[in-house]
């Protein structure tokens, strides 16, 4: 199916950024699929002012939305969409086990769950943080505490693997997805950083 192109508006919501997509676009791509407990949609792929990007397009309030959460409200952008051909989850290996045996083979690592996900800390602080498609976020992730400087290197360099997270993005932490194919020596060198860091920050 060929990428559909349009201009939108970023609008702010309560959780989540997005731009309202025209309702012809959504209505070839059929029935809404599900995404994660309780919600509908459809899992995209495509171009943000010429820069590749992966998201969710969900229905809200009789509309549809393309959540982009990097973007800044107000600001308008231009669109290339197209669906993705998704694996059935029942096809797709949890990850959550090898990102725990990663996270608690290093020294002083805990595990506790917050904000209804696992997290991994040291010392009471979280260096790891794993993520089941949050918000609609289309992929499983883990959020990493990174040192200053690594998240822009680590997007502009390779987007298919990491992306900025929500909340803790700012703060210079990376998301590393779980599913798109980055191997797990990779994972554990920067789980092994963020603990690293983490470990030696001092307490305020």
């Amino acid at each position: 199916m060929a990428a559909k192109r349009f201009r939108g508006t970023v609008i702010d919501g309560h959780k989540e950024s997005a731009i309202e997509v025209p309702p012809a676009i959504v209505e070839a791509w059929g029935d809404a699929k599900p995404l994660r407990a309780g919600r509908r949609g459809y899992e995209v792929r495509g171009k943000l002012n010429g820069e590749p990007f992966e998201s969710v397009v969900v229905p809200r309030s009789r509309k549809f939305w393309l959540i982009v959460n990097d973007i800044g409200a107000g600001e308008e952008v231009q669109v290339s969409l197209d669906v993705k051909k998704t694996t059935p989850p029942s096809e797709v290996a949890d990850p959550l086990p090898q990102l725990r045996a990663i996270c608690l083979a290093l020294p002083d690592a805990t595990e506790k769950l917050a904000w209804n996900a696992p997290t991994f800390r040291v010392k009471g602080r979280v260096f790891a943080m794993y993520a089941n498609h949050h918000h609609g976020d289309p992929h499983v992730s883990v959020w990493l505490n990174a040192e200053q400087g690594v998240q822009a290197t680590l997007i502009a360099s390779d987007p298919t693997h990491f992306f900025r997270p929500p909340y803790v993005g700012p703060g210079g932490w990376i998301g590393i997805r779980l599913d798109t194919g980055l191997d797990w020596k990779t994972v554990a060198l920067f789980v092994a950083e963020a603990h690293r860091i983490t470990a030696l920050k001092k307490k305020r």
